[in-house]
């Protein structure tokens, strides 16, 4: 072999094993890069969580604070008041809490059975039942009884029919897609859309003015929505809704009762309790809803917490839910127009309860 031609081979010897050196450190590089990335992202995920975290923990404390100054719950307290984009190191955090017990609580219809469904319906008395076929009518979805009845044999642990045209395991085991019966409280009220008769359309319209709690509730009139009261208050036209409205917050059930009887002009306070028995009304709330959303360095989280504040001021989370979510331009004090269903009928958040976080 011609020493030419050995350092050719040699030359291509070398470039060969250069190129194989730059191949294993732009590996060893990229692979750095992206463990760097992870644990970078990881980082920021933390972030997010915990000023999320942070946020529940602020509304937790105002809660409490709200119980030990007054009995009853209003939109005029501090938990209800909406919180605009509050700047952070790096991003922002905004949110609201929603009184779920302006809403009605579809688990309230699990406590019937045969006779005491039928009594009701009967009645000319204001009752569970009557009270989410009147939110039915209002909204203009077939208010037939037996979509109420569908709902309680959801619920109930039996296999009887509460009404003719319900359901109950053998009506679902025969459907295209074969299910049964949860006979357990409703969890939560996206499960409405598995119950005879019931579509996403139905549920798009209803969800505002629904909850799933884990115990029977009362309407509480000091927050609940003008459509709420009428369909609470059978008879009732948008001038008494009006007056309701203009006139709360009502410390007590008494209140309540004797200013619609003035509005009324024909009824009295007893008639009125007769009509809306005291067990379908409440003016304080031991459930809400927090709904968060936290923006960190491209990354935006939102946080749901079910929230159950007891008698001795103690406030539980009973569920927290964490998802991403895509990326929204906020200045400081604008709102996020996502969250703008549970701002409605609520007022702008004072500096001082801003300043308290």
């Amino acid at each position: 072999m011609t020493r030419r031609r050995q350092e050719g081979v040699a030359l291509f010897v070398t470039l060969v094993m250069v190129t194989v050196m730059l191949l294993i450190m732009a590996t060893v590089s990229y692979r750095h890069q992206l463990d760097f990335r992870r644990s970078s992202q990881v980082l920021i995920t933390d972030q997010v969580v915990l000023l999320a975290l942070s946020g529940e923990s602020w509304i937790k404390r105002l809660l409490a604070d709200d119980l030990e100054n007054n009995d009853f719950d209003s939109l005029e307290d501090d938990w209800a008041q909406t919180i605009p984009a509050l700047p952070v190191e790096g991003g922002w955090l905004t949110g609201c809490v929603m009184d779920l017990q302006a809403r009605y609580n579809l688990n309230n219809l699990g406590a019937y059975q045969q006779e005491s469904f039928q009594d009701d319906l009967a009645s000319l008395k204001s009752s569970e039942v009557d009270t989410y076929l009147n939110l039915l009518a209002i909204l203009e979805l077939n208010p037939f009884d037996e979509r109420a009845a569908v709902i309680v044999d959801w619920i109930d642990a039996d296999d009887e029919l509460v009404y003719v045209g319900s359901a109950e395991d053998q009506d679902y085991s025969i459907e295209k897609i074969p299910r049964m019966t949860a006979n357990s409280p409703i969890v939560n009220i996206s499960e409405l859309v598995t119950i005879k008769g019931y579509s996403a359309a139905d549920l798009s319209i209803l969800r505002l003015f629904l909850t799933a709690l884990p115990k029977r509730t009362g309407i509480n009139v000091n927050t609940a929505s003008p459509t709420v009261l009428l369909a609470l208050l059978p008879g009732l036209d948008q001038y008494m809704v009006d007056a309701i409205v203009e006139n709360r917050p009502f410390e007590n059930e008494e209140l309540f009762y004797e200013l619609v009887s003035d509005e009324s002009g024909s009824m009295s306070v007893e008639e009125i309790r007769q009509q809306v028995p005291p067990r379908l009304i409440d003016v304080s709330t031991d459930f809400f809803e927090l709904n968060a959303r936290v923006s960190l360095a491209g990354m935006e989280m939102g946080l749901t917490s079910l929230l159950y504040r007891q008698s001795d001021g103690k406030v539980m989370t009973l569920e927290r839910t964490f998802e991403y979510l895509p990326s929204v331009e906020l200045l400081e004090g604008q709102t996020d127009p996502s969250l703008l269903p549970c701002f409605q009928g609520q007022i702008p958040a004072d500096q001082d309860t801003l300043d308290s976080f």
